[in-house]
């Protein structure tokens, strides 16, 4: 093989590994996973309600914000171990050392338990994670509600669910059901929980982990709220008149989002032209969206805006756009992020591109450059071979 062939195939590798990249690019969950993973290599604190979920649920819980956990382990019964507090309760509740495995949890003592939680846009979440340790000591009592929309409960000792979602062309569904699945009524503690995944639009009610309910509904379609409606738990919970704790380990905490990206990306690459780098992408389709502004980190975690491009707005055919970082970082490796503005969900951050910028890299010197540069560095090492 002649230099000058060695030299267009190495070139051919650098742009094929560009071109990884790009292929990346184009994989917008999967790239901003891996840059997640790759930057936070710092050790996560893991928060004391996480660990009663895993022993509860019996599973990592990785997706989702903890929006509220009780535990009463604080004996208050507003107190919550993690996220919102609760505002008011039955007067008649009690913290009592009746709990799972004697544990703290919370009793009616004969009367409505009406635990409310704030009035807390947190609540308004596009998917939702609701688990707690029940014992059944009657038929007919709400877990957790909230509105005319939501209700998960029991009806005549039968697990009830109810739920309304829109999907992203604004259609409302409800879904409305009594359950086959009887609550036991044997006095002993159970783990319950029903979540909803907006991006499959799958419903499921488990108990202590076994699924025994699940409706699968429309793809990417969010549960539907009103701020203005209060979530109220134990509406109808009575237990008995004794201090038998019937509630504990409460979470609510959200899941993932519905896929609302203003963009369909095709590439996103940087490139050595002269003395600056040449950051250019493609679009197939973009939705609303007004500008890209293109940043620029040294460490993939600190980014300054370096330029901005004017967007097509509305498009479903191909666009290219392109922006120059003049003032291009020597011999280390600098981050770049593309963001578009989108005027419904104000900016979203999109993949990461790395670029280690050379003035002097074999792939941006002319032909004769290049052969002269490839023969130096054969020169230069011990056996005389590259």
């Amino acid at each position: 093989m002649s230099i000058k062939q060695r030299v267009k195939q190495k070139q051919k590798l650098s742009a094929l590994t560009k071109g990884v990249m790009v292929a990346a690019g184009g994989s917008i969950l999967g790239l901003m996973l891996y840059f997640t993973v790759f930057f936070n290599s710092a050790d996560v604190e893991v928060s004391k309600a996480e660990e009663h979920a895993r022993s509860m649920m019996g599973y990592e819980v990785g997706d989702g914000e903890v929006i509220a956990f009780f535990n009463w382990e604080h004996q208050n019964p507003l107190t919550s171990e993690s996220g919102l507090n609760a505002i008011a309760v039955s007067k008649a509740a009690e913290v009592t050392n009746s709990g799972k495995n004697d544990s703290y949890g919370l009793s009616p003592k004969g009367k409505e338990l009406n635990l409310k939680l704030s009035k807390s846009q947190q609540f308004n979440t596009e998917g939702i994670d609701i688990s707690f340790d029940f014992r059944r000591l009657e038929d007919n009592c709400d877990f957790y509600s909230r509105g005319n929309y939501f209700n998960f409960g029991m009806k005549d000792g039968k697990i009830l669910i109810a739920y309304k979602v829109t999907d992203v062309d604004g259609q409302t569904s409800q879904i409305k059901e009594v359950t086959r699945y009887e609550i036991p009524k044997d006095q002993e503690f159970r783990t319950y929980r029903f979540t909803y995944d907006p991006r499959q639009g799958k419903a499921e009610i488990m108990v202590n982990g076994i699924t025994v309910w699940s409706h699968s509904g429309t793809e990417q379609a969010a549960l539907s709220w009103k701020t203005s409606d209060q979530v109220i738990i134990g509406r109808g919970m009575k237990g008995d008149a004794s201090s038998l704790a019937v509630l504990d380990n409460l979470m609510v905490r959200s899941t993932r989002n519905v896929n609302r990206m203003p963009i369909h990306l095709l590439s996103f690459e940087a490139k050595a032209e002269n003395d600056y780098v040449m950051v250019r992408w493609f679009t197939a389709k973009e939705i609303e969206t007004d500008t890209f502004v293109i940043e620029r980190s040294l460490n993939g975690i600190d980014y300054e805006e370096i330029g901005r491009v004017q967007a097509a707005g509305n498009s479903n055919s191909l666009k290219a756009y392109a922006l120059v970082d003049r003032n291009p970082v020597l011999d280390r490796p600098a981050y770049y992020r593309l963001l578009p503005s989108n005027k419904a969900l104000r900016s979203i951050t999109v993949p990461v591109i790395g670029y280690r910028y050379r003035k002097d890299h074999i792939e941006n010197l002319p032909a004769e450059e290049a052969e002269i540069k490839f023969k130096e560095g054969i020169s230069n090492t011990p056996d005389g071979k590259q």
